[in-house]
């Protein structure tokens, strides 16, 4: 037995003039199953109807589709658990402060050997003048800020290491070892300032590796 309404509104729109497949596919975008469009189709007799009767049918069954949203209100929403934040502040006071120091010898070596540059010959002269050893000054001054200078670079590119995942500790090893040779091989102000820094720095660094 065709379900009435559905055999109601086939009968309409084949008085209408509709198409067999136009009428379908209008009662399957409504919801109605093929076997209910077919019973219709074969129980239709057209009546008599106004060509302004082209109302489609309400399906009398609610499908109501759940929403996302509403997925949760009959079962319970699992645990949200979240893995702590650890903040590394020691890694990272350690990174900026080997870092600082790195660039406090790196200025001294540079200006050491820029001097060198612009007053070595004046300097020879004033050796020279007071006897031989004093020839090698220039050349000795020379060497102590290119050494300085690449001890800096390397204490530099070791307090990046530092702050790389896995390699904290080789960094702060390298920025520590470098900077001991420089605060016990050398004597000046900023090279003292610079290398205590750059332990500071290490240590904090190796700590938190």
């Amino acid at each position: 037995m065709a379900n009435y309404v559905v055999l109601e509104y086939v009968e309409e729109q084949l008085e209408a003039g509709y198409s067999f497949d136009e009428i379908r596919s209008a009662l399957l975008d409504e919801g109605w199953s093929d076997g209910e469009i077919d019973d219709a189709f074969s129980q239709a007799k057209p009546h008599k109807v106004s060509k302004l009767a082209r109302i489609k049918p309400k399906s009398s069954r609610t499908i109501e589709a759940k929403k996302p949203q509403d997925i949760y209100h009959t079962e319970e929403k699992p645990d949200q658990v979240y893995p702590p934040v650890e903040i590394k502040s020691g890694k990272s006071s350690g990174f900026i402060i080997s870092l600082i120091g790195g660039l406090l010898l790196f200025v001294f070596g540079l200006e050491t050997m820029l001097k060198l540059e612009m007053f070595g010959p004046q300097l020879v002269q004033a050796g020279l003048a007071i006897n031989l050893l004093g020839l090698l000054e220039p050349f000795l001054v020379g060497s102590i800020g290119a050494v300085i200078f690449v001890l800096a670079v390397i204490i530099i590119i070791g307090s990046f290491i530092s702050r790389k995942e896995g390699k904290e500790r080789l960094g702060a090893i390298i920025v520590l070892l470098l900077s001991i040779i420089a605060i016990v091989g050398f004597n000046s102000f900023l090279v003292f300032v610079g290398a205590a820094l750059g332990i500071i720095g290490g240590i904090l660094a190796f700590r938190k590796g």
